[in-house]
């Protein structure tokens, strides 16, 4: 089944960087205490090639129900203040991303369509949790530096990694249209999708990548 989420568009001047994916030879392991992320991830409606870096973006997911509580910290002076970023530095939420292009990966663009790279297959390792695909960045180059495209609102395509254990999130591509309103959409390709996983990881055993169809085992 196919899923589109439409998005507004906002472009911001740039710098940054990117990373890569896992090592040929990673295989899953639940004594590790990790797990991993596989999506396929697409661009349609302007070439790759335009494009710097493209990224899928991922954040943990927190728990809310109707009996949760906002706390906001105040202070008596700026002292307080400095000592608080300081420590809140180092509980801060992660956020992590499927790199699909950037300019420190060596990843291929695995996924061909009309003789055209328009994607890959990515792989990212999580600690065991709940998680969500909250957005994607698209970065161009410019004359005096970049632009970076990222959604106005939000995303929020929820999935849950078990220990030793990978999960498949889909194929999501982003239709990047002339008319500046891109659209997302996600579709089950996981036989597509886990097969080029089978070939750039071969201790990788796919029958542990579960999916959300439930037809995966």
């Amino acid at each position: 089944m196919k899923k589109t989420i439409f998005a507004l568009l906002m472009p911001v001047i740039i710098t940054g960087c990117a990373t890569t994916d896992l090592p040929s030879k990673y295989a899953l392991d639940e004594n590790s205490g990790r797990s991993i992320a596989v999506a396929g991830v697409t661009l349609s409606g302007a070439p790759l090639s335009r494009f710097a870096g493209f990224e899928l973006l991922v954040r943990e997911r927190k728990g809310q129900s109707e009996s949760s509580v906002n706390v906001k910290p105040y202070y008596h002076s700026v002292t307080g203040l400095a000592r608080t970023i300081s420590e809140n530095s180092k509980h801060r939420q992660r956020h992590r991303s499927f790199v699909i292009k950037g300019p420190a990966s060596n990843e291929s663009l695995d996924i061909v369509e009309e003789d055209k790279a328009t994607g890959r297959v990515a792989v990212l390792e999580l600690p065991p949790g709940d998680y969500e695909v909250y957005g994607w960045r698209l970065r161009e180059r410019t004359q005096f530096g970049g632009l970076e495209y990222t959604p106005v609102m939000a995303l929020s395509h929820g999935f849950r990694v078990e220990p030793g254990e990978g999960h498949y999130l889909g194929r999501f591509d982003l239709d990047f249209t002339a008319e500046g309103r891109p659209r997302m959409a996600i579709d089950d390709r996981r036989a597509e999708d886990l097969s080029a996983i089978s070939t750039r990881y071969a201790r990788v055993d796919v029958a542990r990548i579960s999916s959300d169809d439930g037809a995966d085992r």
